[in-house]
């Protein structure tokens, strides 16, 4: 099993974050402004979207899709005292300064498209606001992510299934709401960079604090949208309802991959993180459990290997590959892997 490590960080570590930090600050890029939102209830034509959206999700699926959309991005002030009470709780100055300054304000315009969308679709904005009211009052558990390292990865996995998500509405509404879609898909680009942003700052700090590691491994295998906490009565079909709207599962476990190998850039480190993931989760591959071939794996020295073998596996070959494979000896290890990863797929994984 995985135990995350008392947290620790270098005034090395410490002032390339501030820097990262300031910079983001000075230039978050385009924020959205609420002003473009304001037409989109005129321009809902019931008529082509009630029909339209018959070949992809019933009506009323879609409707709940969008509620539970609106209200995980409604309980924005919830996360964010969760976010600047770990701050404060480890001296994180360029994380509450980050989150103050850029992450809450950029996120309080999320839920404005989907209101106005919801409204423009029929729904009475006092029952809408009602729900939002709820939402925002229940109370939301960060599932261990107590430290800056376990937050900004918590942050990293949100933001990035999120940016999925908001996506997938978007294009679903794009040919009978194109204003609406146009709004969300503005919410989309933002949780974009929002991802890259946390994603920028758990590297760094287990660039410095390698053994931050496995912090953002436990966080990882205990993740769970917040959804499930602030809107129950929609979440538990929040993705089917996604699978509905055109997800592509496997697409969703390549990004996922691949923004777990850009948290360090290395393969071997990236091997350790989803050894320590599938072992923390209870996942067996072809019937064996990872938490045994993390055993072994790691006293063979062999979690660099595995790290490329699953990116491989998924199409992600070019985050690693080296002029080193021209060699016989980096040519025999790549036939080796692609073996292996040839074996290795999504479908002989459980857990």
């Amino acid at each position: 099993m995985v135990t995350p490590v008392k947290y620790r960080m270098t005034q090395a570590g410490k002032d390339k974050l501030e820097a990262y930090s300031a910079g983001i600050i000075r230039n978050p890029g385009q924020m959205i402004d609420p002003h473009v939102f304001e037409e989109i209830e005129e321009q809902i034509d019931l008529a082509r979207l009630v029909p339209g959206l018959a070949s992809t999700i019933p009506y009323e699926h879609f409707v709940k899709a969008l509620r539970l959309a609106l209200l995980t991005e409604s309980a924005t002030d919830t996360y964010s005292v969760q976010f600047q009470e770990v701050a404060r709780n480890h001296d994180a100055g360029w994380l509450a300064a980050f989150n103050d300054r850029v992450w809450d304000p950029d996120e309080q315009t999320h839920r404005t498209p989907y209101f106005r969308t919801l409204v423009g679709m029929g729904c009475d904005p006092a029952e809408l606001q009602r729900e939002m009211r709820q939402a925002q009052e229940r109370t939301f558990d960060r599932k261990g992510a107590n430290d800056p390292a376990s937050i900004t990865m918590f942050g990293t996995n949100q933001e990035l299934l999120t940016d999925g998500y908001h996506g997938a509405v978007a294009y679903t509404l794009k040919p009978y709401a194109p204003l609406a879609a146009h709004g969300i898909f503005l919410v989309k680009k933002r949780e974009k960079l929002h991802t890259e942003w946390y994603r920028k700052m758990t590297g760094i700090q287990i660039e410095h604090n390698p053994e931050l590691l496995a912090n953002a491994a436990y966080i990882t295998a205990h993740f769970e949208m917040p959804e499930n906490q602030v809107a129950p009565q929609y979440a538990a079909m929040g993705g089917q309802y996604w699978q509905m709207m055109g997800q592509n599962r496997a697409q969703v476990v390549k990004d996922l991959l691949r923004v777990f190998h850009q948290l360090t850039g290395d393969v071997h480190q990236t091997g350790q993180f989803l050894l320590d993931v599938g072992a923390e989760k209870g996942i067996k591959v072809r019937g064996i459990s990872v938490k045994f071939l993390r055993a072994l794996l790691m006293q063979l020295h062999m979690t660099g290997f595995i790290g490329e073998v699953v990116l491989q596996s998924m199409g992600l070959t070019y985050l690693f590959q080296k002029e080193e494979e021209r060699t016989l000896k980096g040519g025999i290890r790549a036939l080796l892997r692609g073996v292996v990863a040839e074996r290795v797929g999504l479908s002989s994984v459980a857990g």
